[in-house]
């Protein structure tokens, strides 16, 4: 077996553990299988890498989510403002990680008016919506951190979206879902720890959250520039 399916493969194992874990045992042991299989994820990223320059960025902020993860599943409303700085942290490194991709050509309001984008948007706006809705009491004291949270995580999801209709590499669409996944985990995970706990939510979360990270690893390690059409070459 090559090691990239026995990552591949240790990966899913964990996943289907940790799916176990959450419906059937004490929400205590979640902390296990979620690490490993976010180590597995980062595993996954050095096995596929190969020939392409290592991404700084994305590896430290892989750890730092191993690290914000284990708080988050130790005492979310206890280490809240770290988590959000933590979290902070995660969406300034994996902006830059995503930064070469961009094209400033690609960045215009109009790139917005489509409906993949209007539906980001959406999300965006409930996940905001959510946070200062169901969170602002519970959280009256890291306001601060909360604000530098959401700012950065929007700068990250834009930054993903105008990558996506720029359409200049391939395997965009796993960029864009994986931005989608982050707004649907960050749009959860407060209403489970802070207003109603369920295995159902926390389920959700997890898998979402997991896919997110695959999916954007995915894309760090296959993207290639895709070749000008012929129709293009013929007027250069």
């Amino acid at each position: 077996m090559s090691i990239d399916r026995l990552v591949s493969t240790l990966l899913y194992l964990a996943i289907t553990i940790l799916a176990i874990t959450i419906l059937f045992m004490d929400r205590k042991l979640i902390i296990y299988p979620k690490l490993i299989a976010l180590l597995l994820i980062l595993g996954v990223y050095f096995v596929k890498v190969k020939n392409r320059k290592l991404n700084y960025y994305y590896i430290v902020s892989m750890l730092i989510m191993v690290a914000n993860d284990a708080l988050i599943l130790t005492g979310f409303d206890t280490y809240f403002t770290i988590i959000t700085l933590l979290g902070s942290a995660y969406f300034i490194l994996s902006t830059f990680a995503i930064s070469n991709y961009i094209k400033k050509e690609d960045v215009k309001i109009s790139k917005f008016y489509s409906f993949p984008i209007l539906i980001g948007i959406i999300l965006l706006g409930y996940l905001i919506y959510a946070i200062t809705d169901l969170v602002l009491p519970y959280v009256l004291g890291s306001l601060w951190s909360l604000s530098i949270f959401v700012v950065s995580m929007v700068a990250f999801t834009i930054c993903c979206f105008f990558i996506f209709v720029g359409d200049r590499y391939t395997g965009t669409f796993k960029l864009f879902i994986a931005a989608s996944c982050c707004l649907v985990v960050n749009a959860l995970i407060p209403v489970n720890y802070f207003v109603y706990y369920t295995k159902v939510f926390t389920l959700l979360i997890n898998l979402f959250e997991l896919v997110g990270f695959f999916l954007f690893t995915l894309f760090l390690v296959s993207a290639t520039a895709k070749l000008p059409s012929k129709t293009t070459n013929q007027f250069i």
